[in-house]
């Protein structure tokens, strides 16, 4: 089945049409789990964090996928459960190792204060330097750059750190 249709309406954040769309496919057919990864997708991008993660927890019931637990990780991580997102990243990395992934587990290991942060974005620039630098630059310019946490001192040092990242 093509669910085409429902990414789109996923990448244009119609959150409520997508899950309206799929709810209708999965009264039809309940035990697909990637119909309820979307389900999930749509319930997280409208922060509804609980429905995504049941919706995660039922794809994973019905097939172990990577990107199942990515986005386990990423709705604990984006909840601030940091301990949790760990739990779920380390599953993914079992599967497939990718640097997003040691990205990831490195900012939780960070707000954590654990010290294995800096070891994870090591492994996770040395894995691709160019898309640790992208997550970089993302987490900086949807974060960081407007947070009044940091000092406009330190928000120049750190965009400093980040251009010289080869």
């Amino acid at each position: 089945m093509d669910y085409s249709n429902i990414r789109m309406l996923i990448a244009k954040k119609e959150y409520r049409a997508a899950g309206g769309l799929i709810d209708s496919y999965l009264s039809k057919d309940n035990e697909n789990h990637y119909l309820w990864y979307l389900r999930g997708t749509a319930s997280l991008g409208a922060k509804n964090y609980n429905s995504a993660l049941e919706c995660f927890e039922k794809a994973l019931s019905i097939k172990k996928e990577f990107e199942y637990f990515r986005a386990m990780g990423i709705t604990y991580f984006e909840k601030l459960d940091f301990e949790e997102a760990i739990i779920e990243f380390e599953n993914a990395l079992k599967i497939k190792k990718d640097s997003e992934i040691y990205f990831y587990i490195s900012l939780c290991c960070m707000f954590l204060e654990d010290p294995r942060s800096k070891d994870f974005m090591e492994t996770a620039y040395f894995r691709n330097r160019k898309k640790t630098k992208e997550l970089l630059v993302s987490l900086y310019d949807k974060v960081l750059k407007d947070s009044r946490e940091l000092s406009d001192k330190q928000k120049k040092e750190l965009e400093k750190i980040i251009k010289s990242i080869k």
